[in-house]
């Protein structure tokens, strides 16, 4: 019986041994999956962010073509609004300009800013003598288009360079004169 017993106790210690500990390799398992979990956040929502910014950009940042390649202007008529322009600041037309300008722009002919603008670059102009140069671009800016231009004027007492924009409907947007 003696032999019984041990060859049983050797079992059981056997058995023992070979029964499988699985808590510490299940936490090993779950320590993986959150390590790889956790490596997967930190790097993927950079990466998303990283690519919402540059879809982003894509469309805020404006995009340009020249004028003679202009899908939605045509030159001739872009630079014949431009010297029509000039001539209503020739003339200190600020009504006209008010008319043919987008709402926004309207401030910008009331009380003395084109007097003082036209001074800041010569006190008299005297008259224009020609336009010696102008070059243009269509520039697209969050979904809208526009005509972008710089001229330059010649007159008896001076040069000025104007950049004159214009919207796909041909209305004044922005003129800066210098």
């Amino acid at each position: 019986m003696e032999e019984e017993i041990k060859v049983n106790t050797e079992e059981k210690e056997i058995q023992g041994e070979n029964i499988p500990d699985n808590t510490g390799a299940q936490d090993d398992d779950k320590k993986k999956k959150s390590k790889t979990i956790g490596f997967c956040l930190l790097i993927g929502i950079p990466i998303l962010v990283l690519f919402a910014i540059v879809i982003s950009l894509q469309f805020i940042i404006p995009k340009s073509v020249s004028l003679d390649k202009s899908e939605i202007f045509d030159e001739t008529a872009v630079k014949e609004s431009v010297i029509e322009v000039i001539d209503m600041l020739d003339e200190n037309d600020l009504e006209g300009l008010k008319e043919i300008s987008i709402p926004e722009m309207g401030v910008a002919f009331e009380g003395d800013t084109i007097p003082q603008a036209k001074s800041s670059i010569s006190d008299d102009f005297g008259e224009r003598i020609s336009i010696d140069s102008f070059t243009g671009a269509e520039l697209k800016q969050n979904g809208t288009s526009y005509a972008v231009t710089q001229t330059v004027a010649t007159y008896e007492n001076t040069k000025a360079t104007y950049t004159i924009t214009l919207d796909s409907d041909m209305k004044l947007a922005g003129l800066f004169m210098k």
